[in-house]
């Protein structure tokens, strides 16, 4: 889960385990916003050993907890920071492939929705640090959270829906993370987001076939 209550919000930190620092990594990179207890960055390195990855994270204990989890990957690197801050800087250096949020803080109560991660402005940063035909996975528990970044992402102009329908419940691919875990043995449903990146082409916007 992304973005702790109480936690403060700091300004943007340097890699604390980044096996490239000296140079920037080849090709597109892999990048999780909210790695929480890295289970899911660690597998996506052990999966994809010749891509390079990265995660956000905002929580210093987590932090902590990841990078003792992924020390032992070549192709790893860790930032702490708010991703409002951090994305950006980063795209500049590391265009991204794909980017993955699992289950950000649905901040449930309406006087408190202010605070969710995913807002207009951040799904248009998330789209800007994607190469072209780049993805966005989002995945929550929260169904009015789902309805709301549907709502959103179908306003933000360079990102289209990869689904028919706006999520899908199913997804055989997906890695069970810790939340997905916990809230499927609760009986609750989750949802899962796709987007891409669209390409413009003579004023218009067109997807790979």
């Amino acid at each position: 889960m992304i973005a702790p209550r109480h936690e403060p919000q700091p300004h943007w930190c340097h890699p604390v385990c980044c096996a490239a620092a000296a140079a920037p990594p080849p090709g597109l990179v892999l990048l999780e916003i909210g790695p929480g207890n890295g289970a899911f960055l660690d597998r996506l390195a052990t999966a994809h050993p010749d891509r390079h990855l990265i995660g956000i994270e905002l929580c210093w204990q987590r932090f902590i907890q990841q990078q003792h989890r992924c020390a032992r990957h070549g192709n790893v690197s860790l930032y702490r920071g708010n991703a409002r801050r951090t994305l950006p800087l980063l795209a500049q250096a590391y265009p991204c492939a794909t980017i993955y949020i699992n289950f950000p803080d649905p901040w449930p109560k309406r006087k408190h929705a202010r605070n969710r991660l995913l807002q207009p402005d951040f799904l248009t940063l998330c789209a800007a640090s994607l190469a072209p035909q780049g993805e966005l996975f989002i995945t929550t528990d929260d169904h009015a959270y789902a309805q709301t970044v549907a709502r959103l992402a179908a306003d933000t102009p360079q990102l289209r829906n990869r689904h028919v329908t706006s999520w899908v419940t199913h997804d055989a691919s997906a890695f069970a993370t810790y939340f997905a875990t916990k809230w499927q043995r609760l009986g609750r449903t989750i949802y899962y987001q796709h987007y891409e990146k669209t390409v413009r082409t003579c004023g218009r916007e067109s997807l790979p076939d």
